[in-house]
């Protein structure tokens, strides 16, 4: 499994893009991890104000404790206390639909086995639109 952060500004440009690989295949437990490392990231880059979107309701609504989910204890333990270090810092959800980047930066980056700190510029253009699968 691969999971993907996909950072952009407040006007939408993609400013930052890394990737990790688990050694699991849990859906909700890697969008989990994806939101752990973009706040880890963020924190590295020395950022205030930060928003962690996720098109994972389970794993928002355990972050934003309104629901409980045991798989991802360990993660929101982590998140909560990481979101203490900025400024402001919202866990929100969101369509699919307005997610495809990420998702197609994942798949291409664990089909191409590329892991780390990835290059904007090193993406195929086509797979930063954001309103299609690619």
């Amino acid at each position: 499994m691969c999971s993907a952060v996909v950072a952009g500004n407040h006007p939408g440009r993609i400013v930052w893009i890394q990737t990790v690989r688990l050694d699991f295949f849990d859906a909700l437990c890697g969008d989990a991890a994806a939101c752990c490392l973009a706040l880890s990231i963020a924190k590295d880059m020395g950022s205030k104000f930060i928003i962690v979107e996720s098109d994972s309701r389970v794993v928002i609504n355990a972050l934003n404790r309104k629901d409980s989910c045991w798989a991802l204890d360990n993660y929101v333990s982590f998140c909560n206390s990481y979101s203490s270090l900025f400024s402001s810092c919202i866990f929100s959800n969101i369509s699919r639909l307005c997610n495809f980047v990420t998702h197609n930066v994942a798949n291409w980056t664990f089909f191409h086995q590329k892991f780390g700190v990835i290059s904007v510029d090193s993406i195929p253009l086509e797979l930063l639109c954001n309103d299609r699968e690619v």
